[in-house]
C-alpha cells in the first residue's frame, strides 16, 4: 500500500513540477472521485484552466465557487453534457479545441451501474460511459495532449481487475454480470496500450525521495500505461498472465471494433 505521506509529498511539489497555466479536462467530475480530483488539482497548481464535464448544473453551481475559493487565480468552466453519447463527446471536444492549444491532463471517471439501458446511439449505457466515450475523448483530444510536454490520461474504474474477454461479444451484451468487470477492464487497458504505442509519452515527473518508477501494464518498468488498485499498488502476476494471453490477437480485435463503432455512430474515426 502506498503511504498517505508519499501521496501528500508528491502533491506538495506539484506547484513546482507542473507548468503554469496547466489545462485539465475532467469528465464525470460533478461528484465522487472526479469532483475530488478537480478540486485537488486546482489547489496544487498555478493559474490552472480546468474544464469539468457532467450532466448536473446544480452540482456544477456548487463546485464552481469552491474552485474559485481554493484557487482564485484559476479559470474554470463547466460543460453540461451527456457523455454517454459519442456525438455529444465530439461537440465537447470541438469546444475545447477551439479554446486551447494543448491539454495537460485528461481525467475520466464517468460511469453507471445501469446494465440494462441502451443509448440512442445503440450502445449499452454502461459500456458507452465506461469505455466508448472515454476512448472517444482520448481520440479527439490526443493532438492537444501531444502538444503538452507533460500530459497525462487518467482512467478511473477498476485497475488490476482485468479478466477474460469474449472476442465474439466485445460490447459485452451477453457477458455474465460477474464477468463483466474483468471483460471491461481488459478492454480499457489493452486500448490504452494501443494508444500509448501510437503516441508515446514525453518526459516524466520528478520523483520524490524514495519513490520508484512503476511497472507498466505490460510488466516493463516505465512503459507508459500503468494500472493500480484502490491502494495504488500495481497488478500482480495474475493480471499480467491475463493480459499476456489477450495481447496476441485481442488488442487488434478490440481496436477494430472500437473504430467500427466510432464510424457507425459518428461517421468518422475522430474529429480533426
Amino acid at each position: 500500500m502506498v503511504a498517505l505521506s508519499a501521496v501528500q509529498s508528491s502533491n506538495a511539489i506539484l506547484s513546482k513540477t507542473l507548468p503554469l497555466g496547466l489545462v485539465g479536462v475532467f469528465v464525470g467530475a460533478t461528484s465522487g472521485i472526479g469532483k475530488a480530483a478537480v478540486l485537488k488539482l486546482a489547489q496544487y497548481t498555478r493559474q490552472p484552466r480546468l474544464y469539468f464535464i457532467g450532466r448536473s448544473q446544480r452540482a456544477a453551481d456548487e463546485i464552481l465557487p469552491q474552485l474559485k475559493q481554493i484557487n482564485p487565480d484559476g479559470q474554470y468552466e463547466f460543460i453540461k453534457a451527456d457523455a454517454s453519447l459519442l456525438s455529444v463527446v465530439d461537440e465537447v471536444c470541438e469546444s475545447i479545441q477551439a479554446k486551447e492549444t494543448k491539454v495537460d491532463v485528461l481525467f475520466q471517471s464517468q460511469g453507471t451501474l445501469d446494465i440494462s439501458t441502451e443509448t440512442s446511439e445503440k450502445l449499452p449505457l454502461v459500456m458507452a460511459l465506461s469505455y466508448y466515450s472515454r476512448m472517444r475523448f482520448i481520440t479527439n483530444l490526443l493532438p492537444l495532449l501531444q502538444r503538452s510536454s507533460l500530459s497525462r490520461v487518467v482512467i478511473v474504474l477498476a485497475g488490476t481487475k482485468e479478466g477474460p474477454i469474449n472476442p465474439n461479444d466485445i460490447p459485452g451484451r451477453r457477458v455474465l454480470p460477474w464477468k463483466a468487470r474483468g471483460h471491461l477492464c481488459s478492454m480499457i487497458t489493452l486500448t490504452l496500450e494501443y494508444f500509448a504505442k501510437r503516441a508515446p509519452g514525453g518526459k516524466g515527473n520528478t520523483l520524490s525521495d524514495g519513490a520508484e518508477v512503476a511497472v507498466g501494464s505490460d510488466g516493463v518498468v516505465g512503459s507508459g500505461v500503468y494500472i493500480v488498485d484502490e491502494v495504488c499498488e500495481s497488478g500482480g502476476q495474475e493480471v499480467q498472465k491475463v493480459l499476456d494471453g489477450l495481447r496476441n490477437d485481442g488488442t487488434q480485435k478490440i481496436w477494430e471494433h472500437l473504430q467500427s463503432e466510432f464510424s457507425r455512430v459518428t461517421g468518422k474515426a475522430g474529429i480533426q
